[in-house]
C-alpha cells in the first residue's frame, strides 16, 4: 500500500540518517565492525526494497540503524577515552616540567 510504502522510505531515511551520523561520529576509525554490518545491511536492505521484499527490507533497515547508533555511541566514548588520557599525559607532563623548573 501506499502508506507502508511511505514507512518504509521514512524507515530508510531514519537508518541512512543514523550511517551518516556514526560516520560524522568517527564510527569507520572507532568501530569499524559496527559501521560495516550497519553499511552492509543498508545495502541487503535497498536489494530487498528493489526485489519487493518489503518485510526483509523493513528489517534489515531496522537492524542497520541500530548498527549505526551503536557505532556512533562506541566512538563517542572511545573518543572520549581518548581526550582522557591525552589529558592525564598533560597533566603529567606539566608536573613533570614544574619539578624540573624547582630543581
Amino acid at each position: 500500500t501506499n502508506a507502508s510504502s511511505r514507512k518504509l522510505r521514512n524507515a530508510f531515511a531514519v537508518t541512512e540518517s543514523a550511517v551518516n551520523s556514526a560516520v560524522s561520529a568517527g564510527g569507520t576509525e572507532f568501530a569499524a565492525v559496527e559501521m560495516k554490518s550497519a553499511q552492509d545491511k543498508l545495502k541487503q536492505a535497498e536489494i530487498a526494497m528493489h526485489d519487493k521484499k518489503y518485510d526483509e527490507a523493513r528489517m534489515l533497515a531496522e537492524q542497520a540503524e541500530w548498527d549505526a547508533r551503536v557505532a556512533e555511541r562506541k566512538a563517542q566514548a572511545m573518543k572520549a577515552e581518548q581526550a582522557v588520557k591525552d589529558s592525564q599525559k598533560g597533566v603529567q607532563e606539566l608536573r613533570q616540567e614544574s619539578q624540573r623548573t624547582v630543581q
